[in-house]
């Protein structure tokens, strides 16, 4: 038996301050990732990008032109692991690993990005276990990546209501943090933010946003990006929804 689960990410382009240096802790499993500021590469293949609009400001809708993805309409777009069709596209984005070609259209410097994802799963969700020990609460683990044109300076944060454990990076408080370029941590079934900052990403800048070993899909909803006045980044806000059939289970874990 299958079971579905759903996420909500919101996304905000924020200005960031850094965070102190962090050290390593024990790995985790890979799934739930997400990689930003990686260099830009051609589209095609992994790389997908727009089919209409143009180089400098980028396009909407499609995922297999050659026309980066705008970064103000990224609520328009984003999708892993599809079902449906996003509103306004025109085809649905299927695949759970991949990179989004992007360009910095807002007029000013990106610094960083923030999603943050509501989380629903249980027993049978690849990658859950229990958050200690062989009984007692589920725990998800997820992992932020910094890009190979981040800067020394980036780092890359979990946090969240639903926060457990940090297991690769340093918690503080209750959140997980690393400069060292990837943070990791479980959560128990509810919300997760994932903050990228210390970014530098120039006007007309392109990069990647990369997705991997996702076990759900990711669907975005009616959204908007405004600017914020006074900002130095536009602040995005929208829903993304997420949800796929789950292909695997963990054995031996009860709810």
């Amino acid at each position: 038996m299958s079971f579905s689960i759903f996420r909500i990410l919101t996304v905000f382009v924020v200005v960031l301050f850094a965070l102190p240096l962090i050290s390593r802790a024990q790995d985790l499993a890979d799934p739930n990732i997400i990689s930003f500021d990686d260099n830009a590469t051609a589209c095609g293949g992994a790389v997908l990008c727009a089919t209409n609009g143009n180089a400098t400001t980028g396009g909407t809708t499609g995922y297999n032109g050659t026309i980066p993805f705008s970064f103000s309409t990224i609520n328009s777009w984003f999708q892993v692991g599809g079902t449906n069709a996003l509103p306004g596209q025109t085809m649905v984005q299927t695949a759970t690993a991949g990179d989004f070609l992007v360009v910095n259209d807002t007029g000013a410097i990106l610094t960083g990005l923030v999603l943050t994802v509501t989380t629903s799963f249980d027993a049978s969700t690849p990658s859950v276990t229990f958050c200690s020990g062989g009984s007692g609460p589920l725990c998800d683990n997820f992992q932020a990546n910094k890009g190979a044109a981040g800067t020394g300076t980036s780092f890359e944060t979990f946090s969240g209501p639903d926060y457990k454990s940090c297991t690769n990076g340093t918690a503080i408080g209750m959140t997980c943090t690393s400069t060292a370029g990837q943070a990791a941590a479980n959560f128990t079934s509810g919300s997760v933010t994932y903050t990228f900052g210390g970014y530098t990403i120039p006007i007309g800048g392109k990069f990647l946003i990369d997705f991997s070993s996702w076990n759900t899909s990711a669907n975005n909803g009616p959204t908007s990006v405004t600017p914020e006045p006074g900002a130095m980044l536009l602040f995005g806000t929208g829903l993304l929804a997420l949800g796929a059939v789950l292909r695997r289970r963990l054995t031996g874990i009860s709810a």
